[in-house]
């Protein structure tokens, strides 16, 4: 009996390696899953509600995007939600928050709990789905064998590319792009389910991400491509079912809220240096010493490394090409080439890089190219397209015995120099159960669930820190807590979003309302707050105000900066100042400009003995091209002390006398009123749509009496 049983099984696994198909999936499936299961903790992967401090960096701000989508009620479009960036709302598709899981779930949200989120499992899907979706590539270009399927599994979980853009979880869906390759093939080779497919493709990549789509679309655009230019008749009908798969797609981006504001000024700088797919920054064999290329402060999303080993399949695939006459499979694919050429070409840019040098500037770029920022990503296209071009070739150029060989110990070298990326990986998703949240989340919760809307100051795009953990840590918990957050992050803004923080100063707490001063505005803007004294509190790096005054129990007063007199702050870059309020931009070589209708600076000065305080201010206007003076009232604790008419033309310095009567005991609250402030954009000067008013170069306290 044992010896039958034995046959049985023997009998059931010959049957099964017989059918190469099947068995080249379920080795990719189980790579995958080895890879997936590796790379997560089981608290990430298997729990329906997992701790905020599991929650860091960009997925953080995704899984605040599909909570809120969660909590609140169905709005058009259908992917928009008015708890984040209220009133307005935002939709889902500007927070990177994968609609095309998020819009099943919210059906059965309900059975959701509150700190659900799927983007995690997501990205372990996509893991899992990056072998399987490669043998898929393989085989539609015709390569069937079991052992190339198993070398091309273990190469597509070790490009570096994928294992880089961990922090972004959406873009780690590489196994879209191998799908598409896979799709071509069905299509130019006639294939069985390609329109199908072909049709679901398409819109799916955009619902997880628009990058995805235009490289998806590239790919599939290849296929009329190449049918045309061998003048196969099929062309027509490959065109038209890439026609009907766009117009699903356009449909679904006016239906669901895709539109967004392009960055200004984006293309050519988030690029492809063009030494980075041979250059081995992160290899495990090249160690430590090659630091990534930066030719422009954005290339890290540029970040191309091919690995070891599929650098040296690529050369013994051009050498064997260059050796054989069997190249009939190079050939045939006119359309995959161009489209890598043009992949390529929008990768490097109109600004192409060699290492630091700059080598064309082909100029500016037509505004619409923005939206192409970060356009380096790109090339994964010709990632993918070489590496299954190359693993199907070699089986074609060279005897089989010497592709077995070659394809097993190169998929094993790409696998090793990618080691440090991956263990580095792995500690990250790992490291979070030990992580703490900076902020005490007993009294978060209390506070939030005592409200109905958490205003945030600055605004996401007008200063706040998307990398802060307090800013993570309050998006988070507002979601469950079903209130209304003033801001959020986005990868595209609806509409520029209105950076005047002056306007809160003006505005009295609402008794619904819980103000949160982030870090970059906390130790000065609460005390433009009216009433800020019984209002407002320190809790950590923040400040926190609200008319629920029993909940600010136990938390500290404010303290407000300290001021020398007879010292001279200076407006300058690596010189900024604890004395800006509200209503300044960012430090620039020289100084600072005012930015909106009003600037804040706040004091806490030394006693003066009775004598009056003098301010010197030095700097000059801008109201625009006719540079007519820039005129400002200047208030000290709620009453005017100077009226100046700052000269546009030239750097003059404005005094003004503040009375001892208007110091009082506490802090110096000083408001500048700008009457006329000007955006350039607006007059013809640049894209700069900041509300200027004055360019301070620095400002200066001292008793009346030392000026006397």
């Amino acid at each position: 009996m044992q010896i039958r049983k034995d046959c049985t099984i023997s009998t059931t696994i010959l049957h099964f390696l017989r059918r190469p198909g099947l068995s080249a999936y379920a080795a990719a499936t189980l790579i995958g899953l080895w890879f997936a299961g590796w790379i997560f903790p089981t608290l990430l992967l298997f729990h329906a509600a997992v701790p905020d401090s599991m929650f860091r960096g960009d997925a953080a701000l995704y899984i605040v995007g599909q909570r809120a989508y969660f909590a609140d009620s169905w709005h058009w479009p259908l992917l928009r939600t008015t708890l984040l960036d209220w009133p307005n709302g935002v939709s889902i598709a500007m927070t990177d928050s994968i609609p095309l899981i998020a819009l099943p779930l919210k059906l059965v949200s309900f059975l959701l709990p509150k700190d659900f989120s799927a983007i995690h499992k997501w990205m372990a899907f996509a893991y899992m789905m990056q072998p399987v979706s490669a043998v898929f590539a393989l085989r539609s270009a015709g390569e069937r064998r079991l052992i190339p399927a198993i070398a091309i599994s273990v190469f597509s979980i070790a490009i570096p590319t994928l294992l880089f853009r961990w922090g972004h979880i959406a873009l780690s869906s590489h196994f879209l792009i191998l799908l598409a390759i896979g799709v071509y093939f069905r299509m130019v080779n006639g294939q069985r389910g390609n329109r199908l497919m072909a049709m679901v493709l398409l819109p799916a990549s955009l619902l997880v991400h628009p990058y995805l789509a235009f490289m998806v679309f590239a790919i599939l655009f290849a296929a009329p491509t190449t049918l045309l230019i061998r003048q196969e008749r099929r062309w027509r009908q490959a065109g038209l079912t890439l026609l009907g798969a766009c117009a699903i797609t356009v449909a679904l981006h006016q239906v669901l809220g895709y539109q967004g504001l392009p960055p200004t000024g984006g293309f050519g700088y988030a690029s492809m240096n063009a030494l980075s797919p041979v250059y081995p920054t992160q290899s495990y064999f090249a160690g430590p010493g090659f630091p990534l290329l930066d030719a422009t402060g954005l290339q890290a999303e540029g970040y191309q490394y091919l690995g070891a080993g599929l650098i040296l399949l690529l050369c013994v695939c051009l050498i064997s090409a260059c050796l054989s006459t069997r190249t009939q499979f190079l050939r045939r694919h006119w359309g995959l080439v161009l489209c890598a050429v043009a992949i390529t070409l929008l990768a490097l840019s109109n600004r192409v890089f060699i290492g630091a040098h700059k080598v064309l500037d082909l100029g500016p770029v037509p505004p619409f190219m923005d939206q192409l920022r970060a356009s380096g990503r790109l090339f994964w296209v010709v990632t993918y397209i070489m590496l299954v071009g190359a693993v199907a070739a070699i089986g074609r150029l060279m005897p089989r015995w010497a592709a077995t060989f070659i394809l097993l110990v190169l998929a094993y070298v790409q696998f090793a120099d990618t080691r440090t990326t991956r263990f580095s990986l792995r500690a990250t998703m790992h490291g979070g159960a030990q992580k703490t949240l900076p902020l005490d989340t007993a009294r978060v919760e209390t506070l939030l669930s005592h409200h109905q809307h958490l205003v945030l100051s600055p605004l996401f795009g007008c200063g706040a820190d998307w990398a802060d953990r307090e800013f993570q840590q309050l998006l988070l918990a507002a979601p469950r807590n079903h209130i209304t957050v003033n801001t959020t992050y986005v990868a595209r803004y609806p509409e520029l979003p209105d950076c005047d923080a002056t306007r809160l100063a003006d505005v009295p707490v609402a008794p619904d309302e819980m103000r949160v001063f982030l870090p970059q505005t906390a130790q000065t803007a609460p005390f433009a707050v009216p009433d800020w004294q019984h209002l407002c509190r320190q809790f950590g790096r923040l400040a926190v105000c609200t008319r629920q005054t029993a909940l600010l129990t136990g938390l500290a007063p404010l303290q407000a900066p300290a001021a020398m007199l007879d010292h001279d702050y200076r407006l300058i870059t690596g010189e900024p100042t604890a004395l800006q309020g509200p209503g300044w931009s960012g430090a620039e070589p020289g100084g600072t400009w005012t930015n909106a209708h009003a600037a804040f600076l706040i004091a806490q000065l030394p006693d003066l003995k009775g004598a009056d305080l003098i301010l010197s201010l030095s700097g000059y206007g801008f109201t625009g091209p006719a540079l007519q003076p820039q005129h400002v009232d200047v208030w000290a604790n709620g009453h005017q002390v100077a009226a100046w008419d700052v000269s546009g033309r030239v750097d003059s310095t404005m005094t003004a006398t503040i009375p001892q009567a208007d110091l009082g005991g506490g802090p110096l609250l000083l408001r500048l009123d700008i009457a006329k402030p000007t955006r350039p954009c607006d007059v013809g000067m640049g894209t700069d749509w900041r509300e200027l008013g004055v360019f301070v170069h620095s400002f200066h306290f001292a008793p009346k009496n030392a000026h006397t």
